[in-house]
């Protein structure tokens, strides 16, 4: 079984002060913060996709939200001129 409050009392003992939710829609951020023991200490929650937004637009905000709180993406590789489509099972 899952064990999600738990998972977060962890992060939030690591001190995270970031969560990025990967998926199509962010399901579990809202979940994840109201379970946060403090929320005086709450992380910064960051949705990868969201089924109204255009993908490419989406995780350009994701990188840049993570961007101004501190992280360092790798630029080039997220620009990449010669990406390829792949398929997933």
């Amino acid at each position: 079984p899952v064990e999600f409050a738990k998972s977060v009392q962890t992060l939030a003992g690591m001190n995270c002060k970031v969560l990025l939710e990967i998926g199509p829609q962010p399901v579990l951020t809202a979940a994840a913060l109201r379970a946060w023991p403090d929320p005086a200490t709450a992380p910064r929650a960051i949705a990868s996709l969201r089924r109204t937004t255009a993908d490419h637009r989406q995780i350009t905000e994701a990188v840049a939200d993570a961007y101004v709180l501190g992280h360092l993406p790798q630029f080039a590789a997220f620009r990449q001129a010669h990406a390829q489509k792949v398929d997933l099972p």
